[in-house]
């Protein structure tokens, strides 16, 4: 949702002499009651949320037309898994929208097809949804205030919605992390080396949520997992992985560990959780503890 953002600005611009001023139209210039008012600004609040939820909810059932299994799902202050159910979000990280789906079985066969379909599901759902918001919004006839606030209320959803999906596919990738547009611009293309690493890295983390432990991971799948060496979050979960199962099977790697955190260091605050617990991991399995100490004080004062 931060790259939408973006593009939200963007498509905002490039509509701004025909489009957006008919939108504006619909929502109440004067009249309002004070409560009205408020009910507005509130109202937007949910709205905001909406957004995020329907973008989400069209990655999961991207997900389920791929054959995939649901995990969970997160969006503002609420987080559905499938094990724990409903319950309230308590990591800023995923306020703005997370959705997790995986294959029933750790296979790389045909499968950066179908994860195409579980990326494309987001801005799908977003466009469809806000384009038909925006229909409904441009039908409706208002003769008070309360009914202008709700019109105003669904035109903001049809028009952040219809936003959100259009610039979720713009590909884009920021602090190494790519928007839906760049991971479908991956997927799709055969030849792009980022593709393959895509599906590696989700049949190693299908074969961790199925019980396999990590010394009998998939050798084949970690190696093809660590190409390229981009610095993107890819990257560092390809070499999270491949220390994890190396640690497990009673063999240490300071040079991958320092791979992983300098990525980590690189991206800022985002994985600096992760890098700490593998840092500590391996200082545990080796003996130096030193290189546990010296990172998390690095990536703790950057954040």
């Amino acid at each position: 949702m931060v790259f939408a953002l973006t593009g939200i600005g963007l498509a905002w611009w490039l509509l701004s002499d025909s489009v957006v001023p008919a939108l504006l139209r619909l929502f109440p210039g004067d009249g309002l009651s004070l409560a009205q008012a408020g009910a507005l600004m509130v109202g937007g609040l949910v709205v905001l949320w909406l957004i995020v939820l329907v973008h989400e909810l069209g990655h999961v059932s991207g997900g389920l037309a791929a054959g995939f299994r649901f995990v969970l799902l997160a969006a503002g202050p609420i987080v559905f898994a499938r094990r724990s159910g409903l319950s309230l979000n308590r990591s800023l990280a995923t306020f703005a929208g997370l959705a997790v789906s995986v294959p029933h079985r750790p296979e790389t066969e045909g499968l950066a097809g179908r994860m195409a379909l579980v990326v494309a599901g987001g801005p799908a759902a977003s466009l469809i949804v806000g384009l038909t918001a925006v229909l409904v919004a441009l039908s409706m006839t208002v003769s008070g205030g309360t009914q202008s606030v709700v019109r105003a209320l669904i035109a903001l959803f049809g028009l952040g919605s219809t936003l959100t999906g259009a610039a979720t596919l713009i590909p884009v990738t920021a602090g190494g992390i790519p928007n839906d547009g760049a991971r479908l611009w991956r997927l799709l293309r055969p030849s792009h080396p980022g593709r393959a690493r895509e599906a590696a890295l989700l049949a190693v983390g299908t074969q961790e949520l199925s019980g396999v432990r990590p010394e009998n991971w998939s050798a084949d799948l970690l190696a093809q997992s660590l190409h390229p060496a981009d610095g993107t979050v890819y990257h560092f979960h390809a070499l999270a992985f491949n220390l994890r199962h190396r640690l497990a099977t009673g063999q240490t790697d300071t040079d991958r560990l320092r791979q992983a955190l300098s990525v980590a260091s690189a991206m800022g605050g985002a994985l600096r959780i992760p890098a700490v617990e593998l840092a500590a991991n391996h200082a545990r399995a080796s003996g130096q503890e030193s290189i546990a100490r010296e990172w998390e004080r690095l990536l703790i004062s950057e954040t």
